[in-house]
């Protein structure tokens, strides 16, 4: 997938955002300090959707979605705290709004949003 496909996803996934991600867990919000609104280092890790849930919660999120459930999180990574991990479940395709919007989601924390 070339680039501009990857910031295609990347920005609609954004424009839908919704739904989950942690919350009030320090380690999870490392990456919420205004200088991170402008430029941030993403690593999307794919995890298979009956994973999901699960994955977040071993990483210590706090609350999610409708029933505690997750669709995805992110967090700084514990070895480079510039660098923001995306859990996510991998898109099928273009049409895939739901976990695009996922994925959006959870990119926009890493530029510094939170949960109120």
């Amino acid at each position: 997938m070339n680039k501009l496909k990857v910031a295609l996803i990347v920005v609609l996934g954004i424009i839908f955002l919704a739904s989950c991600g942690p919350q009030g867990d320090s380690k999870m919000y490392d990456t919420t300090s205004q200088d991170r609104w402008r430029i941030a280092t993403i690593e999307v890790i794919w995890v298979p959707a009956n994973k999901i849930s699960e994955k977040c919660k071993s990483l210590g999120t706090v609350s999610g979605g409708p029933g505690g459930e997750y669709a995805g999180c992110a967090r700084s990574k514990p070895s480079n705290i510039r660098v923001c991990e995306v859990y996510a479940v991998r898109p099928k395709d273009f049409d895939d709004k739901n976990r695009l919007m996922h994925l959006g989601h959870e990119v926009w924390h890493c530029f510094g949003a939170t949960h109120t």
